[in-house]
């Protein structure tokens, strides 16, 4: 489990906390818990002029306004990239900068009403983001809305119960879902119509460290992996939340913290790396940084191993790349901060090393932009108290410009007969515009212009997923994976609905296009 890294920078033995030490909240539980050296390095850059990457390798860009860690960064529709609040020398930031890919250069925008670290923030579908909870230094309940028409935030309804460190995500029917972080197995919905949160069902049991341990499935559902709570080798399982019923059930992996989860193009979640520990008693532990990997079929509810990554990490970032690739990148290893990033290949289940980063850092942000280049930003050098926030940002080129729209009409094979479907949708930022359609006579099956709410393109195929009128008041989610396998060769559409139907296959007539 343990893996030093050759590429890695040696650390000065330096006290800190097993999971959070580089933002310096410890709980009484932790304080009585092993702890890692980590290093204390010297103040990063002040700024870098921009430069152009070459494929599979790092390049400084323009360095943030402010150094901060623990931070949150934001494709906005624009293609900008929004950065917002985190810490820096015990100071809880309240300044957010906005970056543009045209220049490489950062500029100050409006400003939080609250600083805060160990926040979520999650573009809504109209474009503005949602800032929720995080600590300055207790946990917060607090939540603002920016505007990027105006560039300003104001005040939304108050949370229910505090949270920090903690997983948020925008389900299909536009709500978000906030869950655990700090000391609470809670989980809340914000409805942006109404500016209101409510409560829904909570998890099995608190769990925290998690902020970038969530994934939407394809089927709506909503992951939450691992975590530390009540249990010293951290949760046992994960958590499957349903937005139908309001309820959570047990799947996914657990017993890790710190890890990064991410929905694969093939509709998996694969859950990367993190933090464990081995007890043989109460207090009796031994802590280790991971280096394995797991697969959550949501089909199946099986989680399996599956290749090892090169390098053991924790605090790390996970990236989906255009080619349907994953990068991880940077974090830090039992005595080693990390430039090394690598990449998992899901046809063959193996990691590979890629270029390294110019600067090793833990707790950053990594935003794919719209130009198919990954965006690293801030982090830190090590423990909070010790360690140095940084303002340098790095750009990865993939080599590859990110596909941004499907279209496409034809017929497949239905459940007794043909079917029909048309779809037009377009990726801009995180947020999507766009409709399906879908017709199955014999199954007496139509779908009608649906909004489509979720589109992923890796490659050739796109995944793309919604809620639909199915008549007589029932509302279904569907499901559908496409494939514009060029010219010459005939494209494939699968379709599977949450009311139990299912159909695919190569189009009998009819094409999709991918660009």
């Amino acid at each position: 489990m343990n893996n030093p890294s050759q590429n890695a920078i040696p650390i000065n033995p330096i006290a800190i906390s097993l999971a959070r030490a580089f933002l310096g909240r410890l709980t009484a539980s932790l304080l009585r818990r092993t702890v890692i050296p980590l290093l204390l390095l010297t103040a990063g850059l002040a700024f870098v002029q921009p430069c152009a990457a070459t494929p599979s390798e790092w390049a400084y860009t323009g360095s943030l306004n402010n150094a901060r860690t623990g931070h949150t960064a934001t494709l906005l529709s624009d293609g900008k990239v929004l950065v917002v609040g985190g810490s820096v020398d015990f100071d809880y930031l309240v300044s957010a900068e906005l970056y543009d890919p045209a220049t490489g250069t950062w500029s100050l925008t409006g400003s939080l009403n609250t600083g805060r670290t160990l926040h979520s923030a999650t573009l809504l579908p109209d474009g503005k983001v949602l800032v929720a909870g995080g600590s300055n230094p207790s946990f917060l309940k607090t939540a603002e809305l920016y505007d990027p028409a105006s560039g300003t935030w104001s005040y939304t309804r108050n949370l229910g119960n505090a949270h920090s460190d903690h997983v948020a995500v925008l389900l299909l029917d536009g709500r978000v879902l906030v869950a655990g972080g700090g000391s609470t197995n809670t989980a809340e919905l914000y409805d942006p119509a109404t500016g209101k949160w409510s409560l829904t069902g909570s998890m099995s049991s608190p769990r925290t460290y998690i902020r970038n341990a969530a994934a939407l499935l394809p089927d709506g559902t909503v992951l939450v992996s691992g975590g530390k709570g009540m249990h010293e080798e951290g949760e046992p399982g994960g958590q499957i939340y349903h937005p139908d019923t309001g309820t959570w059930t047990s799947g996914g992996p657990g017993s890790i913290w710190n890890h990064t989860v991410t929905l694969l193009p093939n509709g998996m979640a694969l859950a990367a790396a993190g933090f464990t520990a081995e007890c043989s008693c109460s207090g009796c532990c031994s802590y280790f940084t991971e280096d394995e990997a797991w697969l959550y079929n949501p089909t199946t509810g099986a989680t399996t191993p599956t290749g090892s990554l090169n390098v053991a990490r924790y605090l790390h970032t996970a990236t989906l790349l255009p080619d349907g690739k994953l990068m991880v990148a940077g974090g830090v290893n039992d005595d080693s901060l990390l430039t090394s990033a690598e990449l998992y290949d899901s046809a063959s289940g193996t990691w590979s090393v890629t270029g390294f980063l110019n600067t090793a850092r833990l707790a950053h942000t990594a935003t794919l932009l719209q130009n198919g280049m990954v965006l690293v930003t801030g982090g830190s050098t090590g423990e909070f108290s010790s360690g140095t926030e940084l303002a340098s940002c790095e750009l990865y080129d993939t080599g590859t410009a990110a596909a941004t729209s499907i279209k496409g009409a034809g017929f497949i094979n239905g459940q007794g007969d043909q079917a029909s479907f048309s779809v037009r949708a377009r990726l801009t930022g995180n947020q999507v515009k766009g409709s399906f359609s879908f017709s199955d006579p014999a199954a007496s099956l139509t779908i009608t212009d649906a909004p489509v709410r979720r589109l992923s393109i890796s490659g050739n195929t796109a995944t793309f997923n919604g809620k639909a009128d199915l008549g007589g008041g029932v509302k279904a989610t569907f499901n559908v994976i496409a494939a514009d396998n060029g010219p010459g060769t005939s494209d494939t559409l699968s379709i599977t609905i949450s009311n139990g139907y299912s159909a695919g296959g190569t189009l009998i007539d009819g094409n999709i296009r991918i660009e």
